[in-house]
């Protein structure tokens, strides 16, 4: 089994708008968005320009 979670790196590399798309507990979804939302990422690039992007996340529920 695994959580999967939407959401988007922006072009300052910020995560946003997370969403719990496979949920499994609703303390251990929300403990996992409020984690992920702490994460810094180095954005996208495409022709030497920052962008945002759309991802999904797998995180597998054996390790929860």
């Amino acid at each position: 089994r695994q959580v999967l979670v939407h959401g988007y790196v922006t072009a300052a590399g910020k995560v946003e708008n997370l969403k719990v798309v496979r949920p499994i507990k609703p303390e251990t979804d929300q403990a996992l968005l409020a984690a992920l939302a702490r994460w810094d990422f180095r954005p996208a690039t495409r022709a030497g320009v920052n962008i945002g992007v759309e991802f999904v996340i797998s995180i597998p529920v054996a390790g929860l």
